[in-house]
Parts: structure tokens; C-alpha cells; sequence
């Protein structure tokens, strides 16, 4: 990490790269940053989604949304909308306020999972409660398209989420 602050991003790689083939979920996402950016090694978005995925597949987070966006947007892979849902709600089921409101925006378009208002707002509502500003404006564009029995429906599953949450903690 020092290495990194320090910009000295070949240092860092020298670091990064056993802990990361060694199963370091930390150093993984690291590599997959570096390798997204360019930075201390030529740009390589397939290698970079090669080290984002295997933090990802161990229940990381950060690592599991960079990763649901790059299927996504079909960087370093063929773009595969449904693959990057099932990443972006897998962090937001995990309680990631970015993940949230990815998904949210999703269920309100309909990409990479069925178009469903009421899933939308139940997660715009659960990110804006976390403080994500997108994610209130999204939140105050849905909810004049959904009649008082959807908002309350969207509400009960944020309720119940929330519920469910709090149990396992």
C-alpha cells in the first residue's frame, strides 16, 4: 500500500503479484486496479478482469461491482449485461450503497435483468438511505411512475432486507 501512495507502481507490482497468485483477495483487486488503469503496466483490461473476478469470487465487494460493470460494458470480455447484474447484486445483497444503486438503475432499465420498477426502488431506497445522492434522484424519478400499493410493495422488501441484514450481523 505504501508502494501505491507512493506511485511507485513497479514496486507494487513486484509486491502485488505473489500475494495475489497466492490468493490474496486484497492484493487481487490491487493488480486488477493496476492493470485497468495502465498504471505501472501496459493497460490490459482482460488481465485486469482476470484478478478483479478472483477477488470478486471471494465475496469482495468492491471487487464484485468493478467486476459486474466491466461484463457490463464488455471490457476485457464480450459484453454480458446478465453476467454483471449477477455481480452487482451479489455486492448489493452484501450491502454495498454503489452496488445498490447499479442495480437499481439496472432493474429501472431493464439491462441485464428483467425490467421490474418496484425491485428498482427497493434498492434506490436502501443506497439513498446509505447516503448515494444518484441513487435519492433515482428514487424521486420512480416513484411518480408507481401507484401507492408498488411504493408501499418496494418499501416492505426494503424493510425486509434491512430486517434480514441486521440478523446476520
Amino acid at each position: 500500500m505504501a508502494a501505491l501512495r507512493r506511485q511507485d507502481f513497479a514496486s507494487a507490482m513486484r509486491i502485488l503479484r505473489p500475494l495475489a497468485e497466492a490468493g490474496d483477495s486484497r492484493a487481487q483487486l490491487q493488480l486488477g486496479t493496476l492493470y485497468f488503469q495502465g498504471a505501472g503496466v501496459e493497460k490490459d483490461d482482460a488481465e485486469a478482469l482476470k484478478w478483479t473476478q478472483r477477488a470478486a469470487e471471494q465475496g469482495v465487494a468492491d471487487a464484485q461491482v468493478h467486476a459486474g460493470w466491466m461484463y457490463i460494458k464488455g471490457l476485457g470480455t464480450r459484453q454480458d449485461p446478465k453476467e454483471g447484474s449477477r455481480w452487482l447484486l451479489l455486492a448489493a445483497e452484501a450491502g454495498s450503497e454503489a452496488a445498490q444503486f447499479s442495480i437499481a438503475w439496472l432493474y429501472a432499465q431493464g439491462a441485464g435483468v428483467p425490467r421490474d420498477p418496484i425491485q428498482a426502488l427497493k434498492w434506490a431506497r436502501l443506497a439513498a438511505d446509505s447516503g448515494n445522492r444518484d441513487a435519492a434522484g433515482l428514487q424521486a424519478q420512480l416513484e411518480p411512475m408507481l401507484t401507492p400499493d408498488q411504493i408501499r410493495e418496494a418499501e416492505r422488501l426494503a424493510h425486509d432486507w434491512r430486517n434480514a441484514r441486521d440478523r446476520r450481523i
